[in-house]
């Protein structure tokens, strides 16, 4: 695998890997154009065939030969030792599920293998920082032309200090909510919901008046933050009947609540306030 560079004085050259020793070739020049055909004239010629055969099949092993042994050569030695042991890890665990190319290669896929480290005693830092040194060589290669897309921002975010997500046995759900219904009744509507359709707090803060139709039904999924701060409406509907999360006397938003709303969020993007206490009785 060749890579053309340029040096500080605006000199190209050309960097790659023969017979398993880096070798760097200068192109004496500082135009382009004349760089170009140099470096496709040393690749198509001087490099060996089935080099180039290999390169035009972006296999897993390939790209993570090429970001330890030629993107990271000449950096630190235990950066290096830790690429080669992620790209290994990740290349022996594709291997044995039949994927091999990089286009196979899917968010599932790295979201299991992050489980699987994890399950085989790695602590979650060192399988976080496997997956994100997998990243930064994606990344790499697609700046030196060996991808064409860049299907990182698809993947998974995992994180070092985030641990195993535990659920709750029947009968500690059941304490849980026992203990909401006695000591704050006006909110237990709320964990009521949560519990029984798995929604995150920011989704239910979003909720509007308007989303729950006349047959206790929620309509819509309501609005939530994307990664990059916007607001988006959740595509899916959720209709989830109200005698499923528990809606006692009364649909709420058929008369005026005579508690006020227990938590308010204010969306910059909305005209109407995002109510939380949606299902108070």
């Amino acid at each position: 695998m060749a890579t053309l560079r340029r040096k500080s004085n605006g000199r190209y050259y050309i960097d790659c890997i023969v017979d398993g020793r880096r070798v760097r070739r200068s192109l004496r020049t500082r135009e382009l154009a004349l760089a170009l055909e140099r470096f496709a004239e040393f690749d198509k010629v001087l490099m060996p065939a089935s080099d180039s055969e290999e390169a035009r099949c972006c296999t897993l092993a390939r790209v993570g030969r090429w970001y330890v042994e030629t993107h990271l050569a000449g950096g630190e030695e235990s950066a290096t030792r830790r690429a080669r042991a992620a790209w290994q890890s990740l290349v022996d665990w594709c291997r044995a599920r039949h994927v091999t190319v990089m286009s196979d290669l899917s968010a599932d896929h790295m979201l299991a293998w992050y489980v699987w480290m994890v399950g085989k005693g790695q602590g979650h830092v060192v399988a976080a920082a496997r997956v994100a040194c997998i990243k930064s060589g994606v990344r790499a290669a697609v700046g030196a032309g060996l991808l064409d897309a860049d299907p990182v921002e698809m993947w998974p975010r995992v994180g070092g200090k985030q641990g195993v997500l535990e659920s709750f046995a029947a009968a500690q759900l059941r304490t849980v909510l026992d203990a909401v219904r006695r000591y704050a009744p006006e909110v237990y509507p709320v964990v009521l919901f949560l519990s029984a359709t798995a929604w995150r707090i920011s989704d239910v803060l979003l909720l509007h008046h308007e989303q729950v139709d006349a047959f206790g039904q929620l309509s819509g999924a309501g609005w939530r933050r994307t990664r990059r701060g916007s607001w988006c409406s959740l595509s899916a509907s959720v209709g989830i009947s109200a005698s499923r999360v528990g809606f006692q006397g009364n649909l709420p938003f058929r008369k005026r609540p005579k508690v006020p709303p227990v938590w308010q969020n204010p969306c910059p993007s909305l005209q109407t306030p995002c109510v939380c206490r949606v299902l108070a009785a």
